[in-house]
């Protein structure tokens, strides 16, 4: 069961098509459009928040059937100068880290995370639950631990 509050009218655009490091092509549109939640959850390699968010997001996702209920979790990893993690070092960071379930993209997936750094925030960890009733955000978490018990 979902409680969810309006935080913000912010109607999210892109996330289509985007291929994870596992080879998966995922579409927000689809996922929006076929009735489920998406649990957008964007990280840095080098960020204590992260880190300790990342068993979080694999318990949301365990708990929430793991991407085969009504919420879909997605990792994404953000990086604004090369070097960039290759896939593999992104399933290694998520490995070490607690949160190997859900998939992940690394930056070569062109996924433009702006829209959420300028509009929620600007610091790490950062996850934004999307509802499918008008695919906006109705949930924002960014800087600090995510409070999984608030989502």
């Amino acid at each position: 069961m979902f409680l969810s509050f309006y935080v913000s009218a912010q109607v999210v655009t892109g996330f289509n098509n985007i291929t994870d490091v596992n080879g998966n092509v995922h579409s927000l549109t689809s996922y929006l459009n076929d009735g489920k939640f998406v649990l957008l959850n964007f990280y840095l390699e080098s960020c204590g928040n992260c880190m300790a968010t990342a068993p979080m997001i694999q318990s949301i996702y365990d708990d929430f059937g793991q991407n085969q209920c009504e919420l879909i979790v997605l990792n994404m990893i953000v990086q604004t100068s090369a070097p960039y993690y290759t896939d593999q070092e992104c399933i290694n960071w998520m490995l070490s880290n607690g949160c190997p379930g859900p998939p992940n993209f690394s930056n070569q997936s062109g996924i433009d995370w702006g829209q959420f750094y300028s509009t929620h925030g600007g610091s790490f960890a950062q996850s934004y639950l999307i509802t499918p009733v008008d695919h906006s955000v109705v949930f924002s978490h960014a800087g600090g631990v995510l409070d999984e018990l608030a989502l």
